[in-house]
């Protein structure tokens, strides 16, 4: 898949998610400043929004996983992001219920990645990139979707950020929905 198409296709998922939106308590991270609203209501039970220095999500206790996250990138933040090396550092996220929350034994020995909704290469300190590591940004994903897919999504959308910038919102339906097709 070449760069053009992910750029389209992330566009789609930015102007499909504008189709309903929701009040926020961290506008500075989503587009126009308003959340992604919950549609399906099998989804809104036991939702929390979390706000983040450098990123939003709207976690669910339901599947224990974001229903999708959100950051403002700028070319700034990627500039300092370079800068910083990565420290692996996934952990429980204490703002959650313990009945809600995944936690680390969830993925060990499940066959699946850790992988994040907000990259931990977009986040511009070394407070933001920890937070990244939080459960609460992660999602189950197909080593092959996480290492491949989803970074080639990553990168593209870093790539556009660096020639002009774009703003949207990544659901996380769509990698439940890929990480099944290996």
């Amino acid at each position: 898949m070449n760069r053009r198409f992910f750029i389209g296709f992330l566009c789609a998922i930015a102007f499909a998610a504008d189709a309903s939106v929701a009040a926020t308590g961290c506008p500075e991270h989503f587009a126009k400043g308003a959340a992604p609203a919950i549609v399906d209501a099998s989804m809104r039970p036991r939702t929390q929004e979390l706000c983040f220095e450098a990123f939003a999500v709207t976690y669910s206790g339901v599947t224990r996983t974001p229903l999708w996250s959100a950051e403002h990138l700028t070319q700034r933040r990627l500039e300092a992001a370079a800068a910083l090396p990565r420290i692996n550092s996934f952990h429980p996220e204490p703002k959650l219920r313990a009945t809600d929350r995944a936690t680390l034994a969830d993925y060990k020995a499940s066959g699946y990645d850790r992988g994040h909704m907000s990259p931990n290469h977009d986040m511009p300190t070394p407070s933001a990139q920890g937070e990244s590591f939080s459960l609460a940004n992660i999602v189950p994903q197909a080593p092959k979707i996480n290492q491949n897919l989803w970074e080639g999504i990553e990168s593209a959308v870093r790539g556009t950020v660096e020639s002009g910038g774009i703003s949207m919102s990544l659901p996380a339906r769509f990698l439940r929905e890929a990480r099944w097709s290996n």
